[in-house]
């Protein structure tokens, strides 16, 4: 008979060697890039400078825009809100990201937006991503839907973005109500009427392209 203490001792080991292999494979896991994101953060820093004028200068074409009666439209590619958001985002006050959050970076497709940042918890540092579908529910109501949310290739808690984006839309001053597809979270998020001299400018729809974000809208007057 085999003696059973070496028997209980082989069955621990074995079970220790697989959960360490198992450990190391959510590690190795963990600390996949998304290309696209692994592509944004190398941009040189000039080009991201230069890449975030020119989202400023989109944002006040945009604003000018508004003061018109009549429909507008703007767009902006992903490359000048990465640069945007590596030259200008970190120095919003206050903070707009938990300080376990790092430079974030964006990838827009016709099919949704995946979003990227560096993240550190527990002493791991690794890559989380969203891929989120975005569109109008209605007029000046903005529909965020959170497909996935990975560290690295590994799936991850998705009640972690209903918090950031609750405290992103608080600092922006914006209303947000959540509710569910298929067990997705949907931030509902109302975009208040841009309104200035009698004018009342409204979001009518919102076109992902390859690279690029479309908005419209349209300018209304009262009175004469």
């Amino acid at each position: 008979m085999r003696n059973p203490l070496r028997v209980t001792l082989l069955l621990l080991g074995g079970l220790l060697v697989l959960v360490g292999l198992a450990l190391f494979l959510l590690y190795r896991a963990s600390q996949q890039v998304p290309e696209f994101y692994r592509e944004a953060v190398a941009v040189d820093p000039q080009a991201q400078k230069k890449a975030a004028g020119k989202m400023v200068e989109r944002a006040a074409e945009l604003n000018n825009s508004l003061q018109t009666k009549g429909r507008w439209e703007a767009a902006f590619t992903a490359e000048e809100i990465n640069g945007w958001l590596a030259v200008e985002l970190p120095r919003a006050e206050p903070p707009v990201l938990p300080p376990q959050l790092h430079d974030p970076r964006v990838a827009i497709a016709p099919d949704g937006v995946t979003v990227a940042a560096q993240a550190e918890y527990g002493g791991i540092s690794t890559v989380v991503s969203l891929k989120l579908d975005v569109y109008l529910q209605s007029p000046n109501v903005l529909a965020v839907r959170v497909r996935d949310l990975r560290a690295g290739a590994v799936p991850w808690r998705r009640d972690q973005v209903v918090q950031n984006v609750g405290r992103a839309a608080e600092h922006a001053g914006l209303a947000v109500r959540w509710q569910q597809i298929d067990g997705d979270p949907v931030a509902l998020v109302t975009l208040p009427p841009q309104v200035d001299h009698g004018r009342t400018a409204h979001v009518d729809a919102i076109k992902l392209e390859k690279d690029r974000l479309v908005v419209t809208g349209t300018t209304e007057r009262k009175g004469p």
